[in-house]
């Protein structure tokens, strides 16, 4: 300071205690930046109080504030990133408490993202396990007796502390304290969560899209819903429930086969196909009866009628690949046995192939009804066969020729489906597509089965060059999802590499959708991102690794051995 004196004193300048503004911000600032905008603020609210002796419409008053008011904070946000908090003081400055619509939009958008986000802990995590969406984006129920006697010890309890460390420094749940303070339910959610150890900080997702991205269309659909649900629309809720807008929105559109099967059941789902019931509730005059058993005023067409309870309908269903027995579900309303099967048919070993023909079935059976109730025809079994037979045929080859693309898909120099592979570098730890050639390696081919959060397992099993098997493992694992389980898979396998020594390594696995997600061709699911950022940091000790994609043909031995470690 006597420097500084001295040298106002000698140029005979003053002193000041910052150099100013330009442009309107502070040249030189520092602490919140909360306060930085503070002058901003003041600014607008000024001019505004300048403006309340004139008599303007609420039109006029909010014309003139966007083409004058606007204009003074261009500078600064090119510069600087807004709080939060000022954007919500910003948009409660217009007039009263009477504020446009695109404030009020604005505001209901930043409250409905904040209610809709969910939470990844790290390793280093420092959200609080009883206000934070952190386990399947909700909060875990608490063990309320536990809570009671020690909340005020308890209530800043951080993910970080229900995190410890084994014998040879692996992170796991702290099973015990866990069980302390949730509920059963919410304990098994818990301690099937990966940690992820290649992940420190906390990150937030989107919880309506697979990536966890926010989108307009996401956040629109999730708007739509909640306006729907207050409306309290008891027709649209029995009509379209929810479950039944879940699985159209998630599922039904990825499924495979043809589009046209696809929007059939979509139709039925949501009740909007022109059978009998349908028309008989709309006051058409049309006959009403079913077409296929050609009934007489004893049984009404009905979705259920048509596509299941009707006695043409079951023997076709029964004498199917399928064989599937409709009198076991004839209890259900047909859009729920419709996503029960599709639910079931998935799980099975070839789930999709036995979904194809489910979709194929429904579609040959409205086929049918609009062959006799069109062109005259009388129902015989040679129209179902007619009909199955060159439309699943079709289904299979289109399923045979996305196979043999997959190669296509993932090559970038003529390579064959079997050598198309993951290839990561100890230098380069990136996954690219490529092949290894005059390698010495071993390939270890690993599967995964789920059949619900404690009932997870996976196997593997180890081939040298010389095609000798040269180990066997299976162990049982929590996970949330199957794909997880995949997932978990591959990263055991490449840590049990690790501990064996093995530099070149080759890891085979039948789940086409993780070798998809790191090599990048599909975006990383947020479910699945902690544990293929793993996968992608533990190749980093590798010499050479592959991560290629086989047929569950070509795997059976590794799924009889996940298998046998669910079982266990």
């Amino acid at each position: 300071m006597a420097k500084a004196r001295h040298g106002m004193k000698t140029l005979k300048v003053k002193g000041k205690k910052n150099l100013g503004k330009y442009l309107g911000l502070p040249t030189d600032f520092q602490g919140s930046k909360r306060e930085l905008f503070r002058s901003l603020i003041d600014n607008v609210m000024k001019r505004i109080s300048s403006w309340n002796g004139i008599f303007l419409s609420s039109a006029g008053r909010l014309t003139l504030i966007a083409s004058v008011l606007s204009n003074l904070s261009n500078y600064v946000l090119s510069v600087f990133k807004i709080p939060d908090g000022r954007i919500t003081e910003n948009l409660s400055l217009n007039y009263g408490n009477n504020l446009s619509w695109g404030a009020k939009s604005i505001l209901h958008g930043l409250a409905m993202v904040r209610q809709h986000i969910g939470w990844k802990p790290g390793l280093d995590s420092c959200l609080n396990v009883w206000i934070n969406n952190w386990v399947g984006g909700e909060c875990p129920e608490p063990n309320l007796g536990v809570l009671d006697a020690e909340f005020v010890e308890l209530r800043n309890v951080t993910v970080k502390d229900l995190i410890t460390s084994t014998a040879d420094g692996r992170k796991v749940w702290n099973a015990t304290l866990v069980r302390q303070l949730f509920e059963e339910e919410s304990v098994h959610l818990i301690l099937a969560k990966p940690i992820c150890f290649s992940q420190l900080v906390d990150e937030v997702y989107w919880l309506h899209s697979n990536d966890g991205e926010y989108s307009v269309k996401s956040g629109y659909g999730v708007t739509f819903e909640e306006f729907m649900d207050r409306r309290g629309s008891d027709k649209d809720k029995t009509r379209i429930g929810e479950d039944v807008r879940l699985f159209c929105r998630r599922k039904m559109w990825k499924m495979s086969g043809p589009q046209t099967w696809k929007i059939l059941v979509w139709r039925i789902l949501t009740n909007t196909l022109s059978v009998g019931r349908n028309f008989r509730e709309r006051n058409i005059g049309i006959d009403t009866n079913c077409k296929l058993c050609l009934s007489s005023g004893v049984s009404m067409e009905t979705l259920e009628h048509l596509f299941r309870d009707c006695p043409v309908s079951r023997r076709l269903w029964a004498g199917s690949e399928l064989g599937i027995r409709t009198e076991l579900g004839s209890h259900l309303c047909i859009a729920k046995w419709i996503i029960q099967w599709i639910s079931y048919l998935g799980n099975l070993e070839g789930g999709e192939a036995r979904i194809v023909r489910f979709l194929a079935m429904l579609w040959c059976l409205w086929s049918i009804r609009n062959k006799i109730l069109f062109q005259g025809l009388t129902f015989h079994p040679l129209m179902f066969y007619n009909l199955w037979t060159p439309m699943v045929g079709t289904a299979d080859q289109a399923a045979e020729t996305r196979e043999k693309d997959l190669a296509t898909t993932m090559e970038f120099s003529g390579m064959s489906r079997m050598d198309s592979m993951l290839w990561i570098r100890e230098s380069n730890p990136v996954c690219i597509v490529g092949e290894i050639r005059n390698c010495d390696y071993v390939r270890i081919m690993v599967d995964a089965g789920w059949r619900g959060f404690e009932k997870a397992g996976i196997g593997w099993e180890g081939v040298l060059g010389n095609g000798q098997s040269f180990c066997r493992e299976v162990r049982k694992i929590r996970a949330e999802s199957p794909l997880q389980a995949e997932g978990l898979g591959v990263l055991s396998v490449m840590i049990w590499a690790q501990e064996q020594g093995l530099r070149h390594l080759e890891i085979s696995t039948d789940c086409i959708s993780i070798v998809y997600q790191l090599a990048g061709i599909e975006r990383m699911q947020h479910l699945i991102k902690a544990t293929l950022m793993d996968i992608i940091g533990t190749a980093a000790s590798f010499h050479c690794l592959a991560i290629s994609y086989i047929p569950r043909s070509f795997n059976k031995r590794a799924h009889g051995l996940a298998c046998k470690a669910m079982d266990s």
